[in-house]
């Protein structure tokens, strides 16, 4: 069973990542942070490929004139595909699409933002595609943090009030609308605003070293920032 696993990442610049961050962070921080996210994130997904031989990995990337700067940041097991359409529901769609287009068999696609997500979600995401058509994994904010499909659903990302807190709600509604069996993983979260933060500071601190290894990137730059800024 051919299977894949895609980030959706966009390049880190001052200004235009985790903006809701600043203040505290200055924009070089919330880029520097957000980097942070890329490379735990790239580490989190080549382990499950160490133990799944099976899956492939990619990164859909934005915009798509910076394939140079993901290039030298992903290892040479990622395929790096740019993400094409004019809103997030289009980019996910064509996504998709494209995979399904190359005979995969069961299709994940995640954020960015959450770097200590358990590793042991992106496991489960595969083992209920095989009896789901649809897996979410729900965010605290109301949207999610992963979808998988077993097959293509271009309709399952329409009309919906992207980067708003009706996210899953409209998604799981739409989803039964289409008669598609929907399994939801854990809720998680992602680092948007500096209450996020803190949470993600506190968490980190209390994580085995070897869970910690995971989000070592993200742990090395919370533990160089000055606690005045949180």
């Amino acid at each position: 069973m051919k299977k894949i696993l895609a980030v959706m990442a966009k390049v880190p610049e001052p200004g235009k990542v985790k903006t809701r961050l600043c203040p505290p962070l200055t924009g070089e921080q919330a880029r520097e942070l957000y980097n942070c996210f890329l490379m735990d994130r790239i580490q989190l997904t080549t382990r499950l490929k160490e133990k799944s031989d099976e899956i492939s990995l990619a990164l859909a990337f934005d915009p798509p004139a910076e394939q140079d700067f993901f290039q030298k940041l992903c290892p040479a097991w990622f395929d790096l595909i740019p993400q094409t359409g004019i809103d997030l529901g289009e980019r996910l769609a064509n996504l998709f699409a494209s995979f399904f287009d190359k005979d995969f068999d069961q299709a994940v696609v995640m954020d960015s933002d959450s770097p200590t997500l358990p590793l042991e979600y992106l496991e489960e995401s595969f083992e209920f595609l095989e009896t789901s058509d649809v897996v979410l994994g729900p965010s605290e904010d109301g949207g999610y943090y992963l979808i998988g499909l077993s097959q293509p659903q271009p309709d399952l990302f329409k009309n919906i009030a992207w980067s708003t807190p009706a996210v899953l709600e409209q998604t799981t509604m739409l989803a039964e609308k289409l008669r598609l069996k929907i399994h939801l993983l854990p809720t998680w979260y992602d680092v948007d605003t500096s209450q996020d933060l803190r949470k993600l500071r506190s968490e980190i601190n209390n994580l085995s070293e070897e869970q910690r290894e995971l989000a070592k990137n993200t742990a090395a730059f919370l533990k160089n920032l000055k606690n005045t800024l949180l």
